[in-house]
């Protein structure tokens, strides 16, 4: 398979894997951006450092991994740094550790929403700032709640993060009980392209050693 970016575009290719082990899981994710990387690139590789982004090696391509439960992400474009994340939509967290989260205005708007969409909106605020983070290639040395994404639906917005400029953010439809961003360095806008089509196995767990007896005479 070939793929090609037009001007503009990210795509983001939606992986489905089976759950398993955070090492195994770890795993997939590499060969599934790996695998992502050569339908673009066949002859570029990813170079992994601890503590650092992805980086294609061979081909410029900026790219960005998410994986969350049965589902990897990968996020693909020619012109600038890229950030996605995903997450499952849980019940929402306690009050204390959702107002460590989000801001001011974004608390006082899920306390807004109906009680029955809350769950989803946090998760989508959430989402949006793990994308924001990863765009910027600060994760979470910078504080959550002081990066503005709102909670309600959007196709582009542009996000302000503290003392490294602007994000443009922008939500990814997954389904499947999951919500997704994705977010790019920078106010230009940009044109998210959905991508299917590549399977990535999950490495078995490991069975552990069965301790063998030992006879003494």
């Amino acid at each position: 398979m070939t793929a090609a970016l037009l001007g503009g575009e990210i795509h983001v290719w939606v992986v489905p894997t089976v759950a398993g082990e955070p090492a195994a899981m770890r795993v997939t994710g590499r060969r599934a951006l790996q695998t992502v990387v050569r339908a673009y690139a066949p002859d570029a590789r990813v170079a992994f450092d601890a503590g650092r982004r992805p980086e294609v090696v061979g081909e410029t391509l900026h790219v960005s991994l998410a994986r969350a439960g049965e589902l990897v992400l990968v996020a693909v474009t020619t012109s600038r740094e890229v950030g996605v994340d995903a997450e499952a939509v849980r019940p929402l967290p306690p009050r204390a550790i959702v107002a460590q989260l989000l801001t001011e205005q974004e608390l006082q708007a899920l306390d807004r929403a109906p009680a029955d969409e809350r769950d989803v909106a946090f998760t989508r605020a959430w989402v949006r700032k793990e994308a924001a983070l990863k765009a910027v290639g600060v994760g979470l040395a910078v504080e959550p709640s002081l990066v503005e994404v709102g909670i309600g639906c959007v196709t582009a917005t542009l996000v302000a993060v503290p003392d490294r400029g602007e994000v443009t953010v922008s939500d990814v439809a997954v389904g499947g009980g999951y919500v997704a961003a994705v977010a790019a360095r920078g106010a230009a806008g940009f044109t998210v392209r959905r991508l299917d089509g590549i399977s990535v196995a999950t490495p078995a767990a490991r069975t552990p050693a069965r301790a063998v007896p030992v006879l003494r005479p």
